[in-house]
């Protein structure tokens, strides 16, 4: 008999949904906020405009990263929407997939 954990099994599902429609929200077109190019809502990353503030995305989970980011939108923390460029992951090897990283 499968069992399913409900706690498990649905975090990752409602972690997408959730940073989906914080990214609709922060640039309904698809377009990066800097540099205006469109690159479409799923390739969008949710940035601090002036700075995030005091927590590491690393220490929490992908659920737990999301919360916050909504938590903060409510609370009226200047959010945008980058392409993966403009937030810097050009500079940076940890934001950058294992096939990019081997490429560079």
């Amino acid at each position: 008999m499968i069992q399913l954990d409900i706690e498990r099994d649905c975090k990752p599902a409602r972690h997408i949904e959730l940073r989906r429609a914080l990214v609709s929200i922060l640039s309904p077109n698809g377009l990066c906020a800097k540099c205006r190019e469109y690159v479409g809502i799923g390739k969008l990353e949710i940035d601090h405009v002036k700075g995030r503030t005091n927590w590491q995305p690393r220490e929490l989970s992908k659920l737990q990263r999301i919360k916050r980011y909504w938590t903060e939108y409510l609370a009226d923390v200047s959010l945008r929407a980058l392409c993966r460029s403009c937030n810097g992951g050009h500079l940076n090897n940890s934001w950058r997939s294992r096939d990019e990283r081997k490429s560079a």
